[in-house]
């Protein structure tokens, strides 16, 4: 959950807006994997009036990274998080009622073809070496999503 779930955390945290009150976690190993050991696991963030169920494993067979919002109005999937195979993004909306722009019922929306993110961040960071750029305040960001994966993989805080 630690290696894989941080960067869940990662997307889920500005969401959510603020520290999680609890986390629910289960471990196990993954199928074929060795006694004991944590392969593959599941935590249950509570929020005060939200929950979010993180799942990692080792092994999974396809579309490992999913990204899944429910609410009482409708849901959204996005999956894979995130690609970069040249095909464009899509989501799939499902409302419960018309809202503007959608009529109630599923929808498959075109995100468009990322770029690599990464090459943006490796950027972005020689500016910062380079003194091009102000190091941009990270720090509170970095430090809670930390705090949240471990409440997440069951570690103290």
């Amino acid at each position: 959950m630690y290696n894989l779930g941080c960067h869940l955390v990662d997307f889920i945290y500005p969401m959510m807006k603020g520290m999680p009150t609890r986390a629910h976690v289960v471990k196990m190993p993954a199928p074929g994997d060795p006694a004991g050991s944590a392969t593959h696991c599941v935590s249950v963030l509570e929020w005060g009036n939200a929950t979010v169920m993180l799942r990692t494993t080792r092994k999974a067979a396809c579309c490992s990274r999913l990204l899944r919002i429910q609410g009482t109005k409708g849901a959204v999937d996005l999956r894979p998080i995130e690609r970069f195979d040249g095909k464009p993004t899509t989501l799939e909306l499902r409302l419960a009622h018309d809202v503007p722009g959608y009529k109630k019922g599923k929808h498959v929306v075109d995100c468009g073809i990322q770029k690599d993110r990464y090459a943006d961040q490796l950027k972005e960071l020689a500016d910062i070496v380079r003194g091009r750029i102000p190091n941009p305040d990270y720090y509170e960001h970095d430090i809670a999503v930390h705090k949240v994966t471990l409440m997440a993989s069951g570690a103290p805080i």
